[in-house]
C-alpha cells in the first residue's frame, strides 16, 4: 500500500459512515478514491448534474441545498468534518437531488461511482456499506423532524454542538448568512436571535469566536 492510499484509508477510518467495514473494504475504497481541495463558495455539483462520485469530508463545510421553483435556495444539510454526502447517486439516482456548494475551503475524498458499484459484487462489502446506508437514512429522518419540531434558538444550538463540540469558546468558520441557512431560518431571524441571546449572557459573539460563558 502507498502512502496516498494509507493516508485515504486512515480518513475513511474515521467516518463513522464507514465504521465497520472489515479491512479489505476499507483497502478496497483507498485505492479507487482520490482527495481534492475545493475554495471557499466553489460548487462540487450542481442539483440535477449527472450524478458520477460520493464524497467525504475531511475539512471545511459542505452546505447542500436545492432550488424552489420561485428561485430560493434552501438548505438541506450543511456537512462537516467526517461527514459523507452524494450517497444517494449510488442507488437511488443517477444525478444530483441537490447542489454542493463549498462555505469554508475544504478537503474531500472523493469516491467514484462506478468503482463502488464494482466493490458492491463482495457480499461482505455490501452487507456492511448498506448497513451504513440505512443508518444515513434514519439520521435524515430524524433532522426533519428537528426542523419542523424545534424552534430556531434549538436547532441553533443543536447545530453548534454537531459541528463545534459543546466547547466554551470555538472559532466559526462560517458567515452567519451560511449559519441562517444551515438552521433553516433567514439572517435577520438569526440576527434577532444573537442580539437577545447576547442580551441575556447566554453567548458572547465577536468576530469570529463564539463563547457560551459559564
Amino acid at each position: 500500500m502507498n502512502a496516498h492510499q494509507l493516508q485515504v484509508e486512515t480518513l475513511l477510518r474515521r467516518a463513522e459512515f464507514f465504521e465497520g467495514l472489515p479491512d479489505a473494504g476499507y483497502r478496497a475504497l483507498s485505492q479507487v478514491a482520490r482527495v481534492e481541495d475545493h475554495a471557499r463558495r466553489e460548487v462540487i455539483f450542481h442539483e440535477g448534474q449527472q450524478g458520477s462520485s460520493m464524497y467525504l469530508v475531511v475539512e471545511g463545510k459542505v452546505q447542500l441545498y436545492r432550488t424552489t421553483p420561485d428561485g430560493r435556495d434552501v438548505t438541506i444539510r450543511v456537512i462537516g468534518a467526517n461527514g459523507v454526502f452524494a450517497e444517494v447517486i449510488l442507488f437511488e439516482s443517477d444525478r444530483y437531488p441537490v447542489t454542493a456548494e463549498c462555505i469554508a475551503g475544504t478537503r474531500l475524498v472523493v469516491l467514484p461511482r462506478t468503482e463502488i458499484h464494482r466493490l458492491l459484487g463482495d457480499p461482505d462489502f455490501r452487507a456492511g456499506f448498506i448497513g451504513h446506508l440505512m443508518t444515513k437514512m434514519r439520521y435524515l429522518t430524524g433532522r426533519i423532524q428537528e426542523l419542523t419540531l424545534h424552534d430556531v434558538e434549538t436547532r441553533f444550538f443543536a447545530f453548534l454542538d454537531e459541528h463545534y463540540g459543546a466547547a466554551a469558546e470555538v472559532e466559526l468558520d462560517i458567515s452567519k448568512k451560511d449559519l441562517a441557512a444551515a438552521i433553516s431560518t433567514t439572517p435577520e431571524s438569526l440576527s434577532r436571535l444573537i442580539t437577545r441571546l447576547s442580551a441575556e449572557g447566554t453567548i458572547e459573539w465577536k468576530g469570529h469566536t463564539l463563547r457560551r460563558p459559564g
